[in-house]
């Protein structure tokens, strides 16, 4: 080993061998140090500059070996010897961690602050009759009986999400930034405003359906080619044979009332269906009729508004939420 060498490793001009030699040397020849001179003390110089736990671990063997001696050469013998011992050991120590992690030592920087978590809900229908839910963006699901939906708790993200299992109607709040996307069956279906329902068993053998009774949606799957659909088509998928149908639902005539009102939104806050019957049978001359004594005890929140739908589209909404089916003749409307 030469005093050429070591200053070399110092300046890191060292062939990969050559470094391998000196970091062996300090290792098993550390005490050899002892015998630079003060003169060798005097001339060495690291012309780089050293990283703070580095200098810290140097000012910390100095004030360790500088105790009083007999003689101040002595004292200064021993003490440039340790000086230059630990800046051995801390220069090898720095080296050594820029050898491994690729990257010059740096002071230690606190940890970055964890990502954001993102935790998803669940929602299980066991009543046996279809039940109402509010989604975070003020979306409603309509989630039918033996079916659940699983989602974020808050839509923070590029999309709304939905994953459903079983049969559900969606009506879906505005948001042009964030398509509203419902998941299941092997199927996508994405709305940005728009009232469609799905229908997924769960089971891999059974169809899929999508029916679109507002607005417009676009559904996609990984076997099948993206498929938009129109107010009154139904799409049907089956998993075993990788096919999709599309087919016409009927849709009934509107009803144009006598004396079109003034207000073309009514809102409905926990009103009985019953009270939301009666209401639309004076404003559009028309009769709603039902023989089911449960519908009695129905409630329905929201609005319908005369000038998006007619009424026909109106109360069949309603008789897809609460799994009734809508009859029309003339000007009355039967529900079973």
């Amino acid at each position: 080993m030469t005093d050429d060498l070591i200053e070399k490793f110092f300046r890191k001009e060292c062939t990969p061998e050559e470094e391998q030699r000196v970091r062996e040397y300090f290792r098993q020849h550390l005490s050899d140090l002892e015998n630079l001179t003060e003169e060798d003390w005097a001339t060495f110089h690291y012309k780089e500059p050293l990283p703070a736990f580095v200098s810290d671990k140097m000012l910390s063997v100095i004030e360790h070996s500088t105790h009083p001696r007999k003689t101040i050469r002595i004292f200064f013998r021993y003490a440039a010897a340790a000086a230059v011992a630990g800046l051995c050991i801390a220069a090898w120590m720095w080296a050594n961690h820029s050898h491994h992690s690729g990257t010059p030592a740096i002071a230690s920087q606190p940890a970055p602050a964890p990502a954001p978590q993102h935790h998803w809900t669940e929602k299980a229908n066991r009543t046996g009759k279809t039940i109402q839910l509010t989604l975070p963006d003020s979306s409603i699901v309509a989630l039918a009986s033996q079916s659940s939906i699983r989602y974020e708790d808050s839509f923070t993200r590029d999309t709304r999400a939905i994953y459903l299992t079983g049969k559900a109607m969606f009506t879906v709040a505005t948001d042009h930034v964030r398509p509203f996307t419902v998941h299941a069956g092997g199927l996508s279906t994405t709305a940005l405003a728009t009232v469609f329902s799905v229908s997924c068993t769960g089971d891999n053998n059974m169809a899929t359906e999508v029916s679109l009774i507002s607005g417009k949606v676009v559904v996609r799957g990984s076997s099948i080619k993206e498929t938009f659909l129109h107010p009154g088509e139904l799409l049907r998928f089956d998993p075993l044979k990788q096919t999709v149908s599309v087919q016409a639902q009927r849709i009934p005539l509107p009803i144009r009332p006598a004396n079109p009102p003034v207000e073309r939104i009514m809102q409905f806050n926990d009103t009985p269906l019953k009270d939301i019957f009666q209401s639309l049978e004076k404003e559009y001359h028309c009769r709603v009729i039902y023989d089911n004594p449960d519908i009695d005890s129905i409630r329905f929140t929201g609005s319908f508004n005369k000038n998006k739908e007619t009424l026909s589209d109106f109360l069949n909404t309603i008789a897809l939420l609460n799994n009734l089916t809508l009859t029309e003749k003339n000007t009355s409307f039967y529900l079973k």
